[in-house]
């Protein structure tokens, strides 16, 4: 009778075990075929006076959690180890010049899924803060 019962909680055990593997398993095949994050708005005034051009709207979704934030000039997706990411969604992008510029954006989650872009444009033009001619023309010369 103890080898029977021996046995028997040998079964549960091992039975017990397996359940949990299993358990495992499946939560872990949920998580790694959670949806790729989602950008919901990404807005950026159309146009601009000045190089630093506000992110007045940048808000995403994920079923697990949005770790990062990224922007860029440049189309195409970044790397997950890519230096420019950051935590929080930005408040502006700084261009290097003016004209009619479009602004991607990306999403990250913890499992390292990247989202699909979105993009938004602006046109920056720059302006001239001071066109008072000089006040003298003794220091003009003729040649």
């Amino acid at each position: 009778m103890k080898i029977a019962t021996k046995l028997k909680k040998r079964q549960e055990i091992v039975f017990l075990t397996l359940l949990t593997l299993l358990s495992v398993a499946f939560l872990a095949t949920k998580i790694a075929k959670a949806d790729t994050p989602l950008i919901t708005a990404f807005v950026i005034p159309a146009s601009s006076s000045s190089l630093t051009v506000p992110i007045t709207t940048f808000t995403a979704t994920d079923g697990i959690l949005v770790t990062g934030f990224y922007v860029s000039q440049d189309s195409f997706a970044p790397a997950l180890d890519d230096g420019a990411w950051i935590p929080e969604a930005p408040m502006a992008f700084t261009f290097a010049t003016e004209g009619s510029k479009t602004l991607y954006a990306w999403v990250k989650d913890a499992l390292g899924n990247i989202s699909a872009s979105a993009t938004d444009s602006v046109v920056i033009t720059l302006t001239v803060s001071d066109l008072t001619p000089p006040s003298s023309a003794s220091n003009l010369s003729v040649q």
